[in-house]
């Protein structure tokens, strides 16, 4: 893909510039014996541009930048980290503001701009609760009532209800569902110190970023034979443990008689004469029931049944008939402790089981194989990287291009910069089966696993300014790690098949940034890369928008608020983040406060939310 998106911008490119150029240089090549052969050519291109040629021109360039990003998008890299306080507060909108001495790592182009002196000192800290795993930890603590009474039931000998049944099929579902790879947490930070003297820069910063994965491993439930009892009574399924789930407890004799005495003539057993409920019950019976009885007979479990049934009728249109039967019926559910279900109410459940019901069969199957709890592969991965980066960098004009003469002026104001890297990672990995694991000590062995190692890096940035209506105007784009520096894995993580090195790829990331006064500035950032993440399967391609505004507005005061928002356009699941923040610059000395949260919340106990994601950051810095 990257490979083939390249290709195109290239060919593209070419087809773009080939007449440009020829036509920018008809002069030379009319008066040459060299090019001759491409006067006539060269006419004709001219014939056509001359009447438009500036508004050609602009556009060739407009356009080639665009295939280029458009080739950038089916890339993929890191993450990008949001460093430092005002940029946090800005929404992480910072490639184009040019300003201070933390522009270094944002886009070192914008040390040209200001000839000043800074001192910054940031501190950042953020966690993210990814594919909503609180979300489903949630609905599983929801459902816990559920099966609290299903423990009940068991022990008291009660049958189950068939919301209960339901419960205990979607708690399934919801621990399967923690296995996607897009499910996990994320927790980031960055610090380090930042001095810029006029057009150097020189910085230490540390970028951390760790993962927890959790891996559930449903199928090795120990469901083996043993776990069974021998035989079924009264069409009753005499499961003693399926998953915490006492099937046999489905139907008992003690209803079949409450039912008979509220309908008489009739038995549990009978097809329901409403044909809603005699569909659900035809679906339950072709369905689960089917699949759980023909599973207990390969393990040698005894199916069949010493209760009379209807001429004609299968053991499992019976039980299936009995348990929708028993769900409709007001005396019933009262002795069961709950009110009758409609037949939308039971058709509702009825879908969710069968959605659910693949993953059942494979459980089950599993049982035939010998699953067992031994043999549980249920983990925890813990993955992580920090990187310190020791830079220098330099920023300044763009020579040859500052007058109108050159490209008509288009690249007047084009600033460009470049920061060295020496870079030292330290990459950790644990993989801990919970099941099997003893003595665990997480942080510790994640300690132990790392593996140090050095490299080096090259960022390169580009800064336009102009003014658009006489408001000051900056594109920003910045190009970190080009190089793809590369650091070594432990290995742990080599054995368990992540690879041999840690690749830290190249980022790519445009901003452009408005003042429409002087105590307001308004910008905007997207990654034009799709980053991957600490943890695999989850993407980031982070968008902000942010605002400022300067209070005072003095060199040696002000008091600036900031407003955002930030969000990741990888991955649906990601919603909105709001940023905030606020300055104070007192004689030079600055404290900048910034945070960023979530709009997304999820109640986790006794009516209390938290965000799925936030951040906080505050930074020193002595401005001269």
């Amino acid at each position: 893909m990257k490979k083939n998106s390249f290709l195109l911008v290239s060919i593209l490119t070419f087809i773009t510039f080939l007449p440009l150029i020829l036509w920018r240089t008809r002069h030379r090549l009319n008066g040459g014996l060299l090019f001759t052969p491409f006067r006539k050519l060269t006419e004709r291109i001219n014939k056509i541009f001359k009447p438009v040629e500036n508004k050609i021109y602009h556009c060739f360039i407009v356009i080639t930048f665009l295939y280029f990003l458009t080739g950038l998008t089916c890339l993929f890299s890191e993450s990008f980290k949001i460093l430092g306080t005002r940029p946090l507060g800005m929404g992480g909108a910072y490639v184009a503001i040019g300003e201070d001495a933390i522009t270094q790592y944002w886009n070192p182009a914008g040390l040209g701009i200001e000839k000043e002196v800074d001192v910054q000192l940031p501190f950042t800290v953020q966690a993210e609760l990814t594919g909503d795993i609180l979300g489903s930890a949630d609905r599983l603590t929801e459902l816990a009532e559920e099966y609290s009474e299903i423990s009940s039931a068991q022990k008291t000998g009660k049958s189950l209800t068939m919301s209960q049944l339901s419960a205990f099929i979607k708690g399934i579902k919801e621990i399967e569902s923690i296995n996607d790879p897009k499910k996990g947490v994320l927790v980031g930070a960055g610090f380090g110190g930042n001095i810029k003297i006029q057009n150097f820069a020189i910085s230490y910063n540390n970028f951390t970023s760790i993962s927890a994965d959790p891996n559930v491993d449903i199928k090795n439930l120990g469901l083996g034979s043993g776990a069974f009892s021998p035989q079924l009574k009264r069409a009753i399924y005499k499961a003693e443990s399926y998953a915490g789930v006492d099937l046999g407890s489905l139907i008992d004799d003690d209803y079949s008689a409450t039912y008979q005495a509220s309908h008489p003539g009739q038995n549990i057993y009978d097809t329901p004469t409403d044909s809603s409920l005699a569909t659900s019950a035809s679906t339950l019976s072709a369905g689960i029931i089917t699949d759980i009885t023909t599973n207990l007979t390969n393990l040698g479990i005894d199916t069949s049944i010493t209760t009379s049934l209807p001429a004609g009728m299968t053991v499992e249109q019976a039980i299936a008939n009995a348990i929708v039967n028993a769900s409709v019926d007001p005396v019933i559910a009262a002795q069961l402790g709950t009110t009758a279900l409609t037949a939308a109410e039971i058709a509702n459940y009825v879908q969710q089981i069968e959605e659910i019901r693949p993953l059942v069969v494979s459980i089950l199957s599993d049982a035939i194989n010998g699953s067992s709890y031994a043999k549980n592969q249920s983990n925890l991965t813990i993955r992580g990287a920090s990187t310190f980066e020791a830079s220098l960098g330099y920023g300044r004009e763009v020579p040859y291009v500052q007058t109108e003469t050159v490209l008509k002026g288009v690249l007047k104001g084009l600033y460009a910069g470049l920061n060295f890297k020496l870079m030292k990672g330290q990459v950790a990995y644990t993989k801990i089966r919970v099941l099997s694991d003893t003595d665990l000590d997480i942080l510790e062995d994640f300690k132990n696993s790392q593996k140090i190692s050095n490299s080096i890096g090259f960022d390169l940035g580009l800064l336009l300014k102009k003014e658009f209506f006489n408001r000051k105007t900056n594109f920003g784009l910045l190009f970190r790690n080009i190089n793809q520096p590369t650091f070594d894995q432990p290995d742990a993580a080599i054995n368990n098949g992540e690879g041999s090195k840690y690749k830290v790829n190249p980022q790519v990331r445009g901003g452009v940034a408005i003042w429409p006064f002087n105590w307001w500035t308004v910008s905007t950032d997207i990654d034009l890369t799709n980053n991957s993440t600490a943890l695999p399967g989850y993407k980031s391609r982070l968008w902000g928008l942010g605002n400022e505004f300067n209070l005072v507005n003095k060199e040696w005061l002000n008091f600036a608020l900031r407003v955002g928002l930030m969000n990741n356009l990888s991955e649906s699941s990601s919603k909105m983040a709001y940023t905030f923040g606020f300055g104070m610059n007192i004689m030079h000395f600055v404290i900048d406060l910034g945070a960023a949260m979530s709009s997304d919340s999820v109640e986790i106990s006794d009516g209390t939310e938290v965000p799925s994601s936030a951040a906080a950051a505050v930074s020193i810095s002595f401005d001269f």
